[in-house]
């Protein structure tokens, strides 16, 4: 099922290019949020772009997917500063309580 995989992971690739464009962000945001689960790790690495047209709509669309908090809170735990800083604010839109003791303990972390 590989060719599966690879198929799904390039249209969530495909869509996520798309958010940068206003004419395409709405419909690419409604089809993301339709992969759920299985957008999250990607929609997680372009929280590294330089482009707010794509990690604001990508932090927003995370904020929606209530399956994304584990794999946002490990990488609270473990990515790049910056990608940090962004989950942070992540959870400031969703407002996940159960993300609290994950992000007082990011605090003490070597970047924060």
């Amino acid at each position: 099922m590989d060719w599966f995989t690879n198929s799904k992971t390039s249209e969530i690739k495909k869509l996520i290019t798309q958010l940068a464009d206003v004419t395409k962000r709405d419909n690419a945001a409604r089809e993301l949020l339709k992969f759920g689960t299985d957008a999250v790790p990607i929609l997680i690495e372009t929280l590294q772009s330089p482009s707010d047209n794509l990690v604001l709509p990508c932090q927003h669309l995370l904020a929606r997917i209530p399956s994304a908090s584990p794999q946002l809170i490990h990488a609270l735990q473990t990515a790049h500063p910056l990608v940090r800083g962004r989950v942070a604010e992540i959870f400031s839109i969703s407002k996940d309580k159960t993300a609290i003791p994950a992000l007082l303990e990011s605090l003490n972390g070597e970047f924060f």
